[in-house]
């Protein structure tokens, strides 16, 4: 955990020292006349790049999950399925009328009792 920790302030750190002064210099290589479109380019690039990281960051631990829990479906229907194997119907009922609506629960249970 201290191993975790110390390259957490490492890291935050780092960005701290590098960040202010790359985009100084980004903004001083511009033009004087380009300076707000170099600012606003240097945001735009920030922000997809954080998007991206972010997106490519669940999209791998989403991966990592469906690996570990050997489920090739969403990890709700994996829990929902889990759920009903081991007797617990109303759980997994009640996890589908959450996230799916009691429209589709009561199409499921009209179709179990005719």
């Amino acid at each position: 955990m201290i191993f975790v920790m110390a390259g957490l302030v490492a890291y935050g750190a780092g960005l701290g020292l590098f960040i202010a002064p790359n985009n100084s210099a980004a903004l001083a290589a511009a033009p004087t006349e380009h300076a707000g479109q170099a600012g606003g380019l240097l945001n735009l690039m920030r922000a997809f790049g954080t998007a991206t990281g972010v997106a490519s960051a669940s999209a791998l631990l989403a991966w990592r999950l469906e690996r570990a829990t050997g489920a090739h479906e969403s990890t709700l229907a994996a829990t929902a399925r889990v759920a009903q194997r081991g007797g617990r119907r109303d759980a997994a009922r009640s996890s589908l009328r959450h996230n799916c609506g009691n429209r589709v629960v009561a199409a499921r249970q009209g179709s179990r009792s005719s």
